[in-house]
C-alpha cells in the first residue's frame, strides 16, 4: 500500500470547518457588493484557499484508495460539477442577454463565456471551473503522489494570471493539493481541533492584524504563505465560534447545508438589490452597500429553503443535490 494510502476515514461534515466555509462565503459575497472592501482583500485570499483547501482534503479518500477506481470517481465527481457549472452560466447568460450579445465568431463567443480561456459569463463559477480541471489532474497523478505534491508546491508560489479569473487559478491548485496531501496525515482534524483556544484566538488576531497591514497600503504583494495562515485563521475561528458559542455554532452549522446554493445563486440577489438602489438619486455610500451582505445571503439562503420545502425537484434540476457533495461549498 502506498504510503498516501489511507489511514483513517474522513468525515463529511465538522461542525467548526462549516463554520469557516460560512464565513468564507460571506468574504465571497462581500466582494461582489460595490465599492470593494480595502479590509476583504486579505480575507478573500484565504477564504477562496479554504474552499480549494477543502476540496482536495475530502477528495483524498477516492483518489489514493487502491480498490477504488479513480476513474470512476473522477468522471462521476467531474459530470456531477459540470451540470450545475452549465445550468447555472446559463441561467445567467439567458436573463442578462448575454446569449443574444455575441459578436464576430458566435461559438468562440459561446466558449469565452462558458469559461474556456475567459471567465464564464456567471463570474464566481470560475470555481467550479478550476475545481473540475484540479480534480483531473489529481487523478492522472494519483499513482504518482510525490510528483502530485511537487507540482502543487511549485504552484503556490505561482501567482494567477492577470485577476479576471481567466485563466485557472495555479495557486489555488496548489492550495487543493495541500489539502490533498493534509489528508494523509493520521489525526490531523482531531489534532488541530484540539489546540488550545489562545493558540486559535492568537491565529486569528494574528491574521486580522495582517489583514489591516494589506488593507491600509503598506503592503501591496499578498503571497501564498499570507493565504495559508489566513486559511488556519478562518479553522481557528471555527473552532472558537464552536467552542466558546455554542448556539452561534449551531445556526452557522445550519447555514452551510445551503452554500453551494448561496454561492451559485447571490449574484442573482445582489442583482436585485442593485434594482432597488438605482430608485434612489443620491449616491448610496460604500458602508451602505456593505451592510446589505448579510441580507444578500439571507435572501439566497431563504430562495434555497423554500425551494428545499416546496419544490425539491428544481434543486435536483439545478444541479444541488449531488454536487453539494461533491463540492467544498456543501
Amino acid at each position: 500500500m502506498s504510503s498516501f494510502a489511507i489511514r483513517e476515514k474522513i468525515k463529511p461534515r465538522l461542525q467548526w470547518i462549516e463554520i469557516a466555509r460560512v464565513i468564507a462565503l460571506v468574504s465571497v459575497i462581500l466582494q461582489h457588493v460595490p465599492p470593494p472592501c480595502p479590509l476583504n482583500g486579505p480575507i478573500l485570499n484565504a477564504s477562496l484557499a479554504l474552499f480549494f483547501l477543502v476540496a482536495g482534503f475530502f477528495s483524498s479518500n477516492a483518489l489514493f484508495e487502491p480498490k477504488q477506481s479513480v476513474v470512476k470517481w473522477c468522471r462521476a465527481r467531474v459530470l456531477t460539477l459540470l451540470y450545475p457549472y452549465l445550468i447555472w452560466n446559463t441561467l445567467y447568460m439567458l436573463l442578462s442577454g448575454a446569449f443574444f450579445h455575441g459578436e464576430g465568431n458566435y461559438f468562440i463567443y459561446l466558449l469565452n463565456e462558458y469559461g474556456i480561456c475567459s471567465a464564464p459569463s456567471l463570474t464566481p463559477l470560475w470555481f467550479l471551473r478550476d475545481l473540475m480541471l484540479f480534480t483531473i489532474i489529481g487523478a492522472l497523478l494519483s499513482r504518482f503522489p510525490l510528483v502530485l505534491c511537487a507540482l502543487g508546491i511549485v504552484a503556490l508560489f505561482v501567482n494567477r494570471i492577470g485577476d479576471s479569473c481567466q485563466y485557472p487559478s495555479f495557486l489555488m491548485f496548489g492550495d487543493f493539493v495541500v489539502g490533498l496531501m493534509l489528508a494523509r496525515i493520521p489525526r490531523v482534524i482531531d489534532s488541530w481541533r484540539q489546540l488550545p483556544l489562545s493558540l486559535h484566538g492568537g491565529l486569528v488576531l494574528g491574521y486580522t492584524a495582517l489583514a489591516i497591514v494589506y488593507a491600509a497600503g503598506v503592503r501591496e504583494d499578498f503571497s501564498s504563505i499570507s493565504s495559508g495562515l489566513g486559511v488556519a485563521a478562518l479553522l481557528s475561528l471555527g473552532v472558537i465560534i464552536e467552542e466558546t458559542w455554542p448556539r452561534i455554532a449551531t445556526r452557522m452549522m445550519s447555514l452551510a447545508q445551503g452554500c453551494f446554493f448561496v454561492y451559485c445563486s447571490h449574484i442573482f440577489v445582489l442583482i436585485i438589490f442593485l434594482g432597488l438602489f438605482k430608485l434612489f438619486d443620491s449616491e448610496i455610500p460604500a458602508w451602505v452597500w456593505w451592510s446589505t451582505v448579510p441580507f444578500v445571503y439571507a435572501g439566497a439562503q431563504g430562495a434555497y429553503i423554500l425551494l428545499r420545502r416546496f419544490c425539491p425537484h428544481s434543486l435536483r434540476l439545478l444541479g444541488m443535490q449531488k454536487a453539494n457533495k461533491k463540492s467544498s461549498l456543501g
